[in-house]
């Protein structure tokens, strides 16, 4: 038994697939089950139940999975003890956000010279939540859908998580000079289904269409869960909505804080205030000092939007 093979299991049982797993992990499905299997041979015990769509813990697995969390847990900590002598840390998790990451580079601009190590890690909602499961990440902002929040807090509070709502924000067309509605004030969505969309790959976590507006069902569907292109590049984004008449549907870009001025927001009517931008951390382990002071900074910029002027 290795701390390998205990993050292979932990993590698929978070995600409930060992396909997801080997994506989070960057390895491959085989591996992480022939990993597993092998653990569950040593230990003698079954620690998954293998479905057609994925895996759940077994009673054995779910006693064991608490302690295979804390042994990685441990086994990290030893791993970083000569940094804790010599700084703090702050390790922060988010969904992409020209809004945050403006926020925070304020931020740390303000900050005296300090022995403060940041880590700044960029993920999806699945990936976030299982890094402050196992206490990888102390912080982390993520956007949710309206519809789906109470099911979402729900599910963080299982995962001993703390969500705390920081503010709404509102669903936006993005267009450059290439699109018909470049020069649009608003823009409805049954003229939405006119264009080709570019999306980033996580932003099925806040768009997907099951947890929209009814109305409004069939257009998500299009722009985001069938979209023309898709990326993990935020500059690849950037690039096709500028040179192409390709559109986007985001809350959190906002290419004018960045200072990309020919790509234009068009307010979306039925998409103002869908989206809730939370905090989120582990109600297992108490804030640190630099965790609450940047939560604080964060909720007192980014609820008042005049102050990020």
């Amino acid at each position: 038994m290795d701390i390998k093979q205990l993050q292979y299991f932990t993590t698929s049982a978070d995600c409930g697939s060992f396909k997801r797993a080997s994506e989070l992990l960057y390895t491959t499905q085989p591996h992480i089950s022939k990993s597993v299997k092998a653990l569950e041979d040593e230990l003698k015990v079954p620690l998954l139940v293998r479905k057609a769509r994925g895996v759940e813990l077994t009673e054995e697995g779910r006693r064991i999975y608490n302690m295979a969390c804390r042994i990685i847990r441990d086994s990290e900590e030893i791993h970083n003890v000569h940094l804790s002598r010599l700084r703090s840390s702050l390790r922060i998790g988010c969904h992409s956000s020209d809004e945050l990451t403006g926020c925070l580079t304020e931020y740390f601009m303000k900050l005296p010279k300090s022995d403060l190590q940041l880590s700044y890690y960029e993920g999806e909602t699945t990936e976030l939540i299982n890094k402050l499961n196992h206490k990888h990440l102390d912080l982390a902002f993520v956007y949710i859908h309206k519809n789906k929040y109470p099911i979402f807090t729900q599910l963080v509070k299982q995962k001993h998580l703390i969500c705390k709502e920081i503010k709404k924000v509102s669903g936006y067309l993005l267009v450059g000079p290439s699109s018909p509605f470049y020069k649009a004030e608003s823009i409805k969505e049954r003229e939405l289904s006119k264009l080709s969309y570019i999306q980033l790959a996580d932003d099925q976590d806040y768009y997907r269409c099951d947890t929209a507006d009814p109305s409004a069902s069939e257009v998500l569907t299009i722009t985001t869960e069938n979209p023309e292109a898709k990326t993990n590049s935020r500059q690849m984004l950037l690039n096709l909505l500028l040179h192409t008449g390709m559109a986007s549907i985001s809350c959190w870009l906002q290419p004018e804080l960045v200072g990309e001025t020919k790509i234009h927001r068009i307010p979306v009517p039925s998409m103002k205030n869908h989206y809730i931008f939370a905090a989120l951390w582990n109600s297992r382990i108490s804030l640190s000092n630099d965790a609450e002071q940047i939560l604080q900074y964060v909720t007192e910029q980014l609820s008042n939007p005049e102050k990020l002027k």
